[in-house]
This record gives structure tokens, sequence and C-alpha cells, in this order.
């Protein structure tokens, strides 16, 4: 008869238990995955200033927690801030190293653990009471937003990564509702925040007139080199002239472009801060390739 050693039986049962480990994470991804973004803006006086917020919500990665596996949900927000004659004034890109953690269920539940309460789960969004909601409904409410008494007046269909899905709109118009998978775009039948755009697999949904490549990106902060030089153009909007300064690198070269990549004017310097005069460019929108050590720096500018 052979025998086992009870070295052997301790190394069968380790990786057995490895194994489960490995393996007992349930992961569902029906709505969600890692592509998916959500760009809000959120507009408020405050005593000196108008501040803009342009909020980009992505996922960084996934995690294991509990016997589920998990989006690390961050938050990358870009704050302007305007006088009350429209001049631009400041801005910061407020980037926190703190994540929530949000999942789906095989029954369209989506559910978050919050970063300071990593032990508690709660439900985020319903998509089957989205799915089963008629026109002439309420609008259903989320956890954390509530409709109130607002009626759908009408159901569009978003087609995006071959997923078809409902659009519940009050009487706010398609810029406002509630859309299965993505969640509340904005208030139906009152004033509120705003989602602007969702895209995920490379497409994207607007919902707001307003240029997606406004809101911060979280592709940028994967360029360490980049992140030590702070690029400022000021002010923006423009009349006539503006302004770049950078923190720590020279600026070599700056080149300004249409929104069609044609290059309209270089200008070749070895210096820190520059002023551009555009006062015989058209109206609208232009864009700025920023030279430096460490690469070229793209910035939006728009000239009124």
């Amino acid at each position: 008869m052979k025998v086992i050693s009870l070295k052997k039986i301790i190394q069968f049962y380790l990786i057995l238990m490895i194994s489960n480990f490995c393996y007992s994470q349930i992961y569902y991804s029906n709505y969600l995955d890692e592509t998916c973004q959500w760009k809000g803006l959120s507009i408020a006086p405050t005593p000196f200033y108008i501040e803009k917020m342009y909020r980009t919500v992505y996922f960084e990665g996934t995690v294991n927690y509990n016997g589920y596996t998990y989006y690390k949900e961050k938050f990358l927000t870009l704050f302007e801030y305007y006088d009350y004659n429209g001049s631009f004034v400041s801005s910061t890109l407020f980037d926190p190293p703190e994540y929530n953690l949000i999942r789906e269920d095989p029954t369209g539940k989506i559910y978050r653990r919050p970063y300071a309460q990593l032990d508690t789960e709660v439900l985020v969004l319903d998509n089957q009471t989205i799915i089963n909601a008629q026109v002439g409904d309420n609008l259903p409410s989320t956890p954390d937003f509530f409709f109130g008494i607002c009626e759908i007046l009408t159901i569009h269909t978003i087609t995006i990564d071959d997923l078809s899905l409902k659009h519940l709109i009050g009487a706010g118009g398609p810029a406002t509702g509630i859309v299965e998978g993505i969640g509340v775009v904005s208030q139906s039948c009152a004033s509120g925040g705003s989602l602007v755009c969702f895209s995920k697999q490379g497409e994207t949904v607007q919902f707001q007139p307003i240029d997606c490549d406004l809101f911060p990106s979280p592709e940028a902060l994967s360029i360490p080199d980049l992140q030590l030089t702070k690029i400022l153009i000021f002010p923006n909007p423009i009349s006539s002239s503006f302004t770049i300064k950078s923190n720590k690198s020279m600026i070599k070269k700056i080149e300004l472009c249409d929104v069609q990549g044609r290059i309209l004017k270089i200008v070749q310097i070895n210096q820190m801060t520059s002023v551009i005069n555009i006062s015989d460019f058209a109206k609208g929108t232009y864009i700025v390739l920023i030279e430096i050590d460490e690469g070229v720096v793209k910035e939006k500018i728009i000239k009124h």
C-alpha cells in the first residue's frame, strides 16, 4: 500500500484552497466594463467666483472583495473659476487616491462599496425598474437620487457597445431622465446636475451640446513625466491674446491649429512664459500644442 506523507497532504489542501479562492470570485459584466466613463458638469456661484466642476468618473482596474470582483471607481475633477464678468481666473485638478468599489449582479442591479465604508454595500441602480417602466409612470428614483412626482413623457433607446438601453425622459427633454445601465442624466422635473457624456468601448453617447474633450482624462495621468510640469493658459476664452506659462520646464515651441489639425501659427521660443496674439484669428475653437522637454502638451482654447 502506498503511503502518502503528511507534507504532501498539506500541500494538496493548500493548492485546493488557493484554487478555490482564485475561482470563487463572482463576476458579471453586462452594463459595466473597464472602459466606462461618465462625464458630468455642474456650475455653482460662490461669493467671489463662478465655479465650474468638470468631473470624470472612471474605472481603474478591478479588485476582489468578499467573494466578488469589483471595479475600482475613481473621480477626476477639474475645477475652473471665473469672475462675474466671465473672465477665467484659475483652475485646479483634483485627483484623490481613494476609490469606491462597484459591481453588477445577474439581475441588472449595480452595487457600490464607498471607500470610507467598504464593509457596507449599497444599491446604486436597479435596472429592472427602468426596463419595466412605461410612459405615464413616474420616473423611478435611485437610492441616492429622488425624482419625486415626475411623469415619464417619452422613452428613447440608446445604443452603445451593442446594448440597447432604455432612456426614460420627463418634461425636461432628452438631456434629462435616467438611462438603463448608465444612471441618472439629470433631474427631469426640476433643476439639477447634469451628465454630459457617457462612453464605453470607444463609443460615446452625448446628452448635452458640450465638448466631451473639456473634461479631464485619466489617460493623461498615465504619462508621469508630464505631471511634473504644469501648463497654464489664461485667459480662456480669449479676445485677442493669451498667456502660456510653465511652472518648471522651458517652453520650446508653440503651434496653433484649427480643430481639423491644420497648423495656423508657429512660435519658436525658449522661455517659461509667452504671450500669443491671435487678434487676426476668427472666432472659434483652436488647439494649442506646447512643446516642453518632457513631450508635447495639448490644450484647447476658445476665441470669442
